[in-house]
Order: C-alpha cells, then structure tokens, then sequence
C-alpha cells in the first residue's frame, strides 16, 4: 500500500526527532493535546532538533497528530504504513519518543536512542530486554523537567551501551527476517 507523506522541508540525518503518539493512550492518562504540544517544543529548543510525528496508527493517531501539527511548529507530519520507510525515518532521528510498543521497537531495532511512554507491561519488557531503561508514564509529557531528566538518561544509556544494543538489535532483526521470508512464503 501506499504511504502519505506530508512534507515541508526534507529530512536530514540527527536534525530532528520522532514521536509516535498514541491517542487511546492519552485520553487513558488525560494528558491534553497542548501539554504534547508544550513538551514537544521544549525537547526541540533544548536539542536543536525538529519534531517529526511519526503515525502508525492512521485510524486511531491521525486526528491527534494533525491536531500537534496545528499547533506546534511542526516542520512535519508524516503518516507510515510501510515498514522500510518507517526504519529509515526512524534510523536518521537523533532520538525516538514512542507511546507504540512497535515505534519504540523499531527505533530501537535501528540502534536509535528511545524513550518509550507507556503503561503496557510489552514496553516493559522491551526495555528490559534491551537493556534500556523503563518506560515513564506518560504523565511526564506535562511536567518538562522530569521530561528533560529521563529523557537524558536514555540518551546517555544508550551511549554507554551502544554496541551492546546494536548486538541484541542484529539479532532482533535477523529474527524479524525469518519471519519475515516465513510469512511471505
């Protein structure tokens, strides 16, 4: 199927960040649209980074990101459906901020930093797995000094145990092509 892009500027490696909303998560939390869009702005004046919305959900997260892009200077919105072009983005992002269990495993599989917003007991896992640090509640999108705190931890993890995460990240995408090749066959 084909992708829908929405693109102002083009996208140049470590200039910008993704975020992966997920708006059933959100309401969950009764986190609103303009502390997204608040904390979304701070992490890009203090990383000198743009924000991209990464969709990848279109049904449930597309509302929600055209509403961010509305309201943030956002340079843009991108709507993925397919995966070769979602592991690109996410693989020239300086960083990935993901409420979707398969965004934080994506940016992860591509060796990216990744924070992971979530209550879902999978994101849990995934963190443990790979070894970076748990998932925040997604509370902390409201209140950016504790974003900008955890925020830093992984990145600074991530940079203390990059290769170690390149290595479970090889064989995580080894077993994604076996399965993969299965599926297709």
């Amino acid at each position: 199927s084909k992708s829908t892009h929405y693109l102002h500027k083009p996208l140049c490696a470590k200039d910008y960040f993704a975020f992966c909303p997920h708006s059933r998560a959100l309401k969950n939390s009764n986190i609103s649209a303009n502390a997204i869009v608040k904390a979304l702005e701070n992490i890009s004046q203090k990383y000198s980074v743009r924000p991209v919305i990464a969709v990848l959900n279109k049904r449930d997260d597309l509302a929600l990101a055209r509403i961010l892009q509305k309201n943030i200077k956002c340079d843009q919105t991108m709507i993925f459906t397919n995966p070769d072009e979602m592991a690109s983005v996410f693989g020239g992002a300086k960083f990935v901020i993901s409420q979707r269990y398969h965004g934080a495993l994506l940016a992860l599989s591509c060796n990216i930093p990744t924070l992971s917003l979530s209550q879902d007991p999978k994101m849990y896992g995934l963190s443990r797995d790979f070894g970076s640090a748990a998932p925040a509640l997604p509370q902390i999108l409201s209140n950016p000094a504790l974003m900008e705190e955890i925020l830093q931890k992984a990145l600074s993890y991530h940079e203390k145990h990059s290769k170690e995460i390149q290595t479970k990240t090889k064989i995580l995408t080894q077993r994604a092509e076996k399965i993969r090749f299965v599926l297709n066959s």
